[in-house]
């Protein structure tokens, strides 16, 4: 999968470390003998960088998520918007795609 850049955000709490989170989209092929199919998924990354200038880092990533890349860029705005951390992640996942089923059905009534 290649990854593209997306979104960095610092995030200053009340904390002597200073927390950068990256946002990726994430980019594959799903190449079958009668088809040729595109595939987004996202990856988010979190490094916090103590006084001490000890650095930690933590990744998660949802590769094989959505088909368009429209839509995978929707979600990034999103969690992003919200810093949606590593571990959080997959939590987001759910409430974003029963909203956007929830939207699609009332648009086809």
């Amino acid at each position: 999968m290649e990854k593209e850049f997306f979104k960095r955000i610092e995030i200053m709490k009340d904390t002597p470390n200073r927390i950068t989170l990256t946002y990726y989209l994430l980019e594959g092929n799903i190449s079958e003998e009668y088809c040729d199919l595109k595939i987004y998924g996202v990856l988010v990354e979190k490094e916090v960088m103590a006084k001490s200038g000890r650095i930690m880092r933590e990744k998660k990533s949802i590769p094989d998520l959505f088909f368009t890349k429209g839509e995978t860029k929707m979600f990034l705005e999103r969690i992003s918007k919200e810093k949606v951390m590593p571990i959080d992640l997959k939590c987001a996942v759910k409430p974003y795609v029963d909203e956007q089923i929830l939207l699609k059905n009332v648009e086809s009534v």
